[in-house]
Order: structure tokens, then C-alpha cells, then sequence
């Protein structure tokens, strides 16, 4: 074991499990927020591949749409029905909103530009185009709020391959057109020459 190694072995030598898994979760979190949500492999300083680790991506939300138990179904029943409890819509938004005020709760929708410069965009606000032909590897043009086209890249069976770059408007509709939007391509280059025109 190197001195680095010691030297953080002989600090967490008399911590308790819990302590243990706070100092984690913190390290986990850091490694996040300086290298976007993206899995990341942890070795020894053998080399030696001890683990992967994910963003958190499981959603209270998907539970309470989970009806495969009758625990689950009888949950759902008392959800919906009134004079058991809250109505299944507004039991749903009080998850929401409590699940993104959680500092452990990621928010999926926030990706990084894959440029280093660690800028990001919402994608729940923005405009999304898809391209047409959907398989594995797929990719997406985004318009942001700002006004700034976001190509976006993800492979199913590689997410370490996921790219978010920011295009030119002109190269994105051509992707546009080439993706079978060409409607949206028209207006968008339309819009863009009356806002050159104005005065």
C-alpha cells in the first residue's frame, strides 16, 4: 500500500460504519459535481477494478406507479381515493418537490457540455428534437432557454460515451433536416433572419 494509502487508512481507522458512509457519500458527490453524472470505476492502487460508481437514478415517483404487488396496488388505492388519503396527483407532486430539494437527489435532467469548462444546460426546458431512426446509440438536438443549440449523444451500452456539444444554429438544422424536421428547420432559420432584419 503506497503512504497516500496509509495516510487515509490510519485517518478512518477508528470511524465508525456510519462515519464511513457519510465521508462516501461527500467523495461520491465531489467526484459528481467535478465530473458530471456520468459512472466512474474506483481502483486500488494496484490497479485493480473494486467498483463502478452510478448517479442515484431511482425515482420515489416510479414506486408509487408500481403496481406488479398488492402491496403496492392497495398503496396506490389509498393514494387515489380521498377520504384515504391525499388525491395520486398531488401525492406525487409533494414527491417531486421534496425529492429535488434532496442534496442526494440528482437532477437528471442538468447535463454537462462534454468541453471541460463544466457549463451545462436543462433539458427539461428546452426544446428537444430526436433523431429518426431510434436505436442504442442516439442522438438529440436541444434548444436551450438561452437560445443555444446542444447536440447530444448517448450510447445505451456504453454511457462513458455520452457527449453533449454546442452547435452552430446552422449546422443544427441541418441535422434537423437530415432527421426528417424540416418544418422546425424552416421557421428556425425564418426566425433567425427576421430577428438579423430588425432594427
Amino acid at each position: 500500500m503506497n503512504t497516500a494509502a496509509n495516510d487515509v487508512a490510519a485517518v478512518i481507522r477508528d470511524w465508525s460504519p456510519e462515519e464511513r458512509k457519510l465521508a462516501l457519500a461527500i467523495l461520491i458527490g465531489d467526484t459528481f459535481a467535478e465530473n458530471g453524472e456520468q459512472l466512474f470505476p474506483v481502483r486500488d492502487e494496484n490497479d485493480r477494478s473494486l467498483a463502478i460508481i452510478e448517479p442515484f437514478r431511482f425515482s420515489a415517483r416510479e414506486l408509487v406507479l408500481d403496481d406488479s404487488t398488492p402491496y403496492l396496488r392497495e398503496l396506490r388505492r389509498r393514494a387515489e381515493t380521498a377520504e384515504d388519503s391525499v388525491p395520486l396527483d398531488e401525492f406525487l407532486q409533494q414527491i417531486d418537490r421534496e425529492e429535488k430539494q434532496s442534496i442526494f437527489y440528482p437532477n437528471l435532467d442538468r447535463v454537462t457540455l462534454s468541453e471541460g469548462s463544466g457549463r451545462w444546460f436543462d433539458r427539461a426546458s428546452s426544446r428537444m428534437w430526436e433523431q429518426s431512426s431510434r436505436s442504442g446509440r442516439h442522438e438529440t438536438i436541444y434548444l436551450t432557454k438561452a437560445g443555444t443549440f446542444v447536440w447530444h449523444f448517448e450510447d445505451n451500452d456504453d454511457p462513458s460515451a455520452e457527449r453533449a456539444e454546442i452547435w452552430e444554429q446552422g449546422r443544427a438544422t441541418n441535422w434537423l433536416t437530415a432527421n426528417g424536421h424540416e418544418i422546425s428547420a424552416n421557421r428556425l432559420t425564418e426566425a433567425k433572419e427576421v430577428r438579423r432584419l430588425e432594427v
